[in-house]
C-alpha cells in the first residue's frame, strides 16, 4: 500500500473520529485528500503544523494530546520526516491548560553531530535520544495505547486499522531497524551509537 492510500484509510477511519476533536478530524482528512493531487506532480508534503496540530478529546485523567508533523517525499520515497507530541493538562472549569510535556521525534540535520533518527524533549539543547522514525499513525497508536487503553482496544484490535499500522511501520521503521539490526551483528569495532552519529 503507498503512503498516501495508507493515510487517506487513517483520515477515514470511523473509529479514530472519536479519539479527535471534530474540527481536528476534518483536517486531518483534507490534508490526506490534498496528498493525493500533490503526487501526481512528483514532489508532496504533508503538514499539520504546530500552530493548529492535531487535537485529542480529554482522557480520563483530563489530559490532552497535540500532535503535529512536517512529512515530505517524492512519489513513493519519504525524504523529510518530523513529529511532535505535546500533552496538556486540562481543568474541568478551563478550555486552555498547563503544558506537562513535550517531545519530537526527527531526522538528523545533515551538519548535526546526532543520531540519525532521535527524540528531542524539551528545549533545543537537550540531548538526542537514538529512536526509530515514527510517523502520524504510528504516533496515533501510541496515544491510543498510553492515554486511551481500554476505550480503544476495540480499534487498535481491528484488522483494518492493524494493517494501516503495520503499512506504516514498513515504510518508516523498517531500514531503521534494519540498519540497527545489521550494525550489531556484522561490526566488531563500532558501538551502534557511533554508526547512528555517522548516517546522513
Amino acid at each position: 500500500m503507498d503512503y498516501s492510500t495508507c493515510l487517506e484509510k487513517f483520515a477515514n477511519q470511523p473509529r479514530l473520529k472519536r479519539y479527535l476533536d471534530p474540527d481536528s478530524h476534518n483536517i486531518l482528512r483534507q490534508k490526506a485528500r490534498s496528498l493525493r493531487s500533490q503526487l501526481r506532480g512528483g514532489g508532496w508534503k504533508f503538514i499539520i503544523p504546530r500552530e493548529n496540530p492535531l487535537t485529542f478529546i480529554k482522557n480520563a485523567s483530563n489530559l490532552q494530546i497535540n500532535i503535529a508533523c512536517k512529512i515530505e517525499g517524492n512519489g513513493s520515497s519519504i525524504e523529510k520526516h518530523n513529529i511532535e507530541l505535546r500533552v496538556w493538562s486540562i481543568k474541568e472549569d478551563h478550555h486552555h491548560g498547563k503544558k506537562i510535556f513535550e517531545f519530537r521525534i526527527d531526522q538528523k540535520n545533515s551538519t548535526a553531530q546526532e543520531p540519525w533518527h532521535h527524540l528531542h524533549i524539551g528545549e533545543l539543547d537537550e540531548p538526542r535520544f537514538p529512536f526509530p522514525p515514527m510517523d502520524i499513525i504510528l504516533l496515533c497508536e501510541f496515544i491510543l495505547v498510553n492515554y486511551f487503553p481500554k476505550h480503544s482496544k476495540n480499534l487498535r484490535e481491528d484488522l483494518a486499522w492493524k494493517h494501516l499500522v503495520i503499512c506504516s511501520q514498513n515504510i518508516f521503521q523498517k531500514e531503521y531497524f534494519n540498519v540497527c539490526w545489521n550494525c550489531i551483528e556484522n561490526n566488531t569495532d563500532t558501538t551502534l551509537m557511533e554508526h547512528l552519529l555517522n548516517l546522513p
